[in-house]
């Protein structure tokens, strides 16, 4: 019985010691470069719809996933937003950047009252690991309202990552979402002029 007390400060100490020798947690923020987008009224107007990720990638910590080997899980290493809200942000800002598409989705609009193509448009994240290649494939579908005949695509993209480190990942799948974003863009923008192969569409020069 008289131990007790010296036991639990012993373990309350060893606690202690082992919070304070964990590694402090890092936040990283999916970002994509893209040309800077001019001001002006929208061209196309866009339902994006929120973006659906994987349940096992939908995390904040880092979720490595380096070449013939298990998920790795960085618990010291997290996201400073949810993925779903990060990728959703870079596919709206290359809408408006390579097609002049306003995002709507909070603000609907009814068809009856605009003249621009209005796109409802969703996607999903089917692959966001990053090994060796940081790669990132989205299938999305997009109709135009009320009641135009779908598209659905799916694209990949894959990233050298410089090394193994975790900064250099997302580096590497900031640039495989960003070059999603815009085929994605390109995609649209080939949907709204009626053209064949818009799943397969490149940027405009």
């Amino acid at each position: 019985m008289t131990f007790r007390p010296f036991l639990l400060v012993s373990l309350v100490v060893a606690l202690l010691g082992a919070c304070a020798e964990s590694p402090p947690r890092r936040l990283h923020v999916l970002a994509a470069d893209f040309p800077p987008a001019t001001g002006g009224e929208a061209r196309v107007l866009v339902e994006l719809l929120p973006v659906v990720f994987p349940e096992r990638l939908n995390r904040l910590d880092l979720v490595l996933e380096p070449s013939g080997a298990p998920l790795s899980v960085r618990e010291s290493e997290r996201w400073a937003a949810p993925l779903p809200d990060e990728m959703r942000q870079i596919l709206a800002d290359a809408l408006w950047a390579g097609l002049g598409a306003q995002d709507v989705y909070r603000a609907p609009v009814d068809p009856r009252s605009t003249r621009l193509p209005l796109l409802r448009l969703a996607v999903r994240i089917e692959r966001f690991e990053a090994g060796d290649q940081a790669r990132v494939e989205a299938s999305w579908t997009v109709r135009r309202l009320p009641d135009g005949p779908p598209l659905a695509c799916r694209r990949l993209v894959e990233t050298p990552v410089s090394a193994p480190t975790a900064d250099a990942a997302v580096a590497a799948l900031g640039r495989s979402a960003g070059q999603i974003a815009i085929l994605l863009a390109a995609s649209l923008d080939a949907f709204t002029r009626g053209e064949g192969g818009a799943c397969e569409a490149e940027p405009r020069r």
